[in-house]
């Protein structure tokens, strides 16, 4: 089973002196397998999500049962409309939203 793929890179002899005064020889692959790493995971994160990628992003950092009033859908409808009273908006196209009372 083979754990690394070999690949040919072109640097400019600037970042290549650089690389090679401050690293040592045998370090250079795993620093710039880290670099790279790092660069995709901030252009990923910068990518636009989906409504169902951030759901679901949340959902697994978040765990419903930890937070008083989510236990169950209908707890959740009632914090959401809790909160819009609140705010004194007008929801009523939203489905399950209540309709305020005029």
């Amino acid at each position: 089973m083979q754990t690394a793929t070999r690949i040919n890179i072109t640097l400019s002899p600037h970042i290549l002196a650089q690389m090679n005064a401050i690293l040592p020889f045998g370090q250079r692959s795993s620093f710039i397998e880290k670099a790279v790493g790092e660069k995709l995971k901030k252009i990923h994160h910068k990518k636009k999500m989906t409504y169902a990628e951030a759901l679901n992003m949340f959902t697994t950092k978040l765990k419903v049962k930890s937070r008083p009033g989510w236990e169950n859908i209908e707890n959740i409808v009632t914090w959401v409309n809790e909160g819009r009273t609140a705010a004194n908006r007008d929801y009523s196209y939203i489905p399950y939203a209540k309709t305020k009372d005029k």
